[in-house]
């Protein structure tokens, strides 16, 4: 299970809401099973269907949590219109299998969904967080 401290995660539903209508994403990133630190990528697609992060972005966000210690702990993102289920995009584009993938439905802007997911030789697995 991982733990994704209540202000780390007010930060990315801010973050997402902020993009909407577009989906936006970003990184959490921390020790194994504990959230430390959230990543703003910027969905360079500019789609609200789908998103790539900035190739540069990546680059550095690489950089600052290996130089801090921390891991990809997971890869988020938002739906802005549909429910917090991986797409089939985002199953061909799961390319960190080690890292939780945490989808934020936006549907309802006032009360949003999240789910958590990992993503093996696209298959699916459902998996739990928490917010203390």
């Amino acid at each position: 299970m991982l733990e994704i401290p209540r202000k780390i995660f007010e930060e990315l539903l801010e973050h997402l809401k902020a993009e909407y209508p577009l989906e936006g994403c970003g990184v959490l990133a921390g020790k194994p099973g504990r959230v430390e630190r959230l990543i703003k990528l910027t969905n360079t697609k500019k789609s609200p269907v789908a998103f790539l992060a900035d190739p540069l972005e990546q680059l550095r966000m690489l950089r600052e949590i290996e130089d801090e210690g921390l891991e990809i702990l997971a890869i988020y993102h938002s739906h802005p219109h549909t429910e917090p289920y991986p797409s089939e995009e985002d199953v061909e584009k799961a390319f960190y299998p080690d890292s939780l993938n945490l989808i934020v439905s936006l549907r309802d802007m006032n009360n949003p969904v999240a789910r958590i997911y990992r993503i093996l030789d696209r298959e699916i697995i459902k998996d739990k967080f928490s917010i203390p």
